[in-house]
């Protein structure tokens, strides 16, 4: 906690010669807020107005003590203590410490122990929520501490919880999987409608580096289908996409054409708008995702949620799905800012 009796409070007319102890921050409403001293700068008789212009009349000394940390070594201990991997922290700004990703990948975030180490109350560590896609060099979390010292304690009490927990935020890598396609309906393997894959599918993904090995048209038939996923596998293929004829009309035979193949269905449909015919099933170790034909017209979709997640290499449990009923409905906004807005958050 911040021990006060080791501040002393000096007005800033008799400051002259003094040493900051902390970053004095100037605040230009709708303009910027930045540090115009930082910590370790000597007050000179120039700096008296700008001090009164950014409202400081009065300034902290500290007197501190080996149990005693300042906010800067603060946030960096904290920074340090709960990154794991594919993390980096900045130096300390005006007492807080940045915490950005090294790769592209999905941030994960151990909720339970974020939770407790913010309800010590003079500590904040915040992040984006967890199960994002983020990209190399995006910041994923932000820690300082509330008060401008606190007690060596308090942060002990960080390093013994991740000691036991582990790193509280993570990156996982995408893993460059090799990916095949499998895009079904009649009316698309015989002409009668241009296949659209590359143009939808096909760029996403391109945008997460993912190798295309393989990609087949099949009309619909439960023996056709069934046997393009068997030759994608054969072909290497560590993720299969089936994209269409999911609903219930006659003709969507799709899943009976995963199912015939040996796919074991671990999900069909979802509590989530677009892509509530979503399909995810395990053909020996090969995961098979079966795309309702919004993928085809919606900007996003359940896939978006899925599919990087997917190429991280996590498994992805019906449970999980089903609880992104509660944030599940996508608003189509006319300019779309996923993953930064509500859905499947």
């Amino acid at each position: 906690m911040c021990n006060e009796k080791k501040h002393k409070t000096i007005s800033v007319y008799s400051s002259v010669g003094t040493v900051l102890s902390h970053d004095i921050t100037q605040v230009l409403p709708g303009k910027s807020k930045s540090a115009i001293f930082k910590r370790g700068h000597v007050i000179s008789e120039q700096d008296i107005p700008v001090l009164e212009s950014c409202g400081k009349l009065n300034l902290l000394v500290l007197d501190l003590d080996e149990e005693t940390i300042h906010e800067d070594e603060a946030a960096l201990r904290i920074a340090r203590t709960v990154c794991g991997k594919g993390l980096r922290y900045s130096p300390p700004s005006e007492g807080k410490s940045d915490i950005s990703a090294e790769v592209s990948g999905v941030l994960k975030v151990d909720i339970s122990a974020l939770m407790k180490i913010n309800s010590l109350g003079d500590v904040c560590l915040a992040t984006r929520k967890s199960t994002i896609p983020v990209k190399k060099n995006q910041q994923v979390a932000g820690t300082r501490i509330i008060p401008l010292t606190i007690d060596s304690s308090r942060l002990d009490y960080v390093d013994n919880l991740v000691a036991k927990t582990g790193p509280v935020i993570n990156i996982l890598p995408y893993k460059n999987m090799k990916v095949a396609a499998i895009v079904t309906g009649s009316e698309i393997a015989t002409g009668l409608i241009e296949d659209q894959f590359e143009n939808y599918v096909g760029k996403k993904i391109q945008e997460y580096n993912a190798e295309l090995i393989f990609k087949e048209l099949a009309t619909d038939s439960v023996d056709v289908i069934a046997k393009k996923i068997r030759e994608a596998k054969e072909a290497g293929a560590e993720i299969i996409l089936l994209t269409g004829g999911l609903s219930i009309d006659a003709d969507d035979v799709t899943r009976q054409g995963v199912r015939a193949a040996g796919t074991t269905i671990q999900l069909y449909g979802t509590p989530v708008l677009p892509g509530a015919m979503f399909l995810i099933g395990y053909l020996d170790g090969v995961t098979v995702l079966g795309l309702p034909a919004c993928v085809f017209h919606s900007h996003i979709t359940l896939f978006d949620l899925v599919f990087p997640r997917v190429l991280a290499g996590e498994k992805i449990s019906p449970e999980e799905i089903y609880s992104l009923g509660h944030g599940g409905l996508c608003l189509n906004c006319p300019t779309c800012v996923f993953p930064n807005c509500s859905f499947g958050r």
